[in-house]
């Protein structure tokens, strides 16, 4: 695990060093602008690399519950500074991308300008060649002496105009593909950012299941102490059961409160006699009379 937490570490380095460096070997002005905007997020990078192949290596695994929670608050706060420094290297590359379009759309004119300008001289060299005189350009007519002397400064700045465009078309492309590289790192760099993300969210739901089951089956109690409240426990519903007991044999065996005991040789009592006494109706489906003797 810590072996490949470090190399997604020195993967991040790897990055952050290619985009810079391109930069830099493409442009001196940009490449200040760019340094002073990654510094922080190589030597965040570069410290975490070193923490790997250092004393990080021999960092104890936290084990308790409070030393993961912990553990997982620094991690997040690392996953913000990087998120931080990402944003910085953002301008840098917007910089660059529109030094890009200005140097691309300065190459279309000049290749426009570098085709007008072949078309004049080869138009020229004809005409000169054919020594017919006078000679006409951009409706002014020339000698064949003073011709050949405009043929000769044409050519002398067709020359040089070529070789501007040449090394302009070499720098657009080499800066294009330092763009390239730059938005593909970048991206590497936000991916392995959303992994950090992601796996840190898993960690944390798997610290809160073991919460959960920490509080279902609490195995941190001593044993003494749980089968001590299990015999309390146990003693105190014996307790109940036997008064439970007690009340039913009290209410089989004594008489109740205010209630007169039965008298033995009492005579038999006509509930419909006393019915009839009070003019009361019988009542529905009413017991028959039992005798007590």
């Amino acid at each position: 695990m810590k072996k490949g937490t470090c190399a997604m570490k020195k993967l991040l380095v790897v990055g952050l060093l290619v985009v810079a460096g391109v930069w830099v070997c493409g442009n001196t002005k940009f490449g200040r602008k760019v340094s002073a905007a990654v510094r922080d997020s190589v030597c965040w990078v570069r410290s975490q690399v070193s923490d790997c192949d250092g004393a990080n290596a021999q960092r104890a695994v936290p084990k308790t519950a409070a030393e993961r929670e912990r553990e997982i608050k620094e991690i997040r706060k690392q996953i913000t500074k990087l998120e931080n420094n990402f944003v910085k290297l953002l301008d840098p590359i917007a910089e660059r991308q529109a030094e890009v379009n200005r140097l691309d759309r300065e190459v279309k004119t000049a290749r426009a300008n570098h085709k007008q300008m072949r078309d004049d001289l080869l138009a020229l060299t004809q005409k000169v060649e054919a020594g017919v005189q006078p000679i006409s350009i951009d409706e002014t007519p020339y000698t064949l002496d003073e011709a050949k002397a405009k043929l000769h400064s044409d050519f002398s700045l067709f020359k040089d105009a070529d070789a501007s465009l040449k090394s302009r078309e070499q720098l657009l492309s080499a800066q294009k593909e330092n763009l390239r590289l730059a938005r593909q790192q970048l991206t590497k760099i936000r991916e392995q950012q959303r992994q950090f993300e992601v796996r840190l969210v898993q960690l944390e739901t798997t610290e809160e299941h073991l919460k959960l089951q920490q509080i279902a089956t609490p195995l941190r109690l001593d044993q003494g102490d749980v089968a001590a409240i299990k015999n309390r426990l146990d003693a105190l519903q014996h307790g109940q059961d036997i008064e439970k007991e007690r009340r039913v044999l009290q209410g089989q065996f004594l008489p109740r409160p205010g209630r007169p005991a039965a008298v033995p040789g009492a005579p038999a009592v006509s509930p419909q006699e006393i019915r009839n006494f009070l003019s009361a109706p019988a009542a529905t489906g009413a017991p028959k009379v039992v005798s007590t003797r």
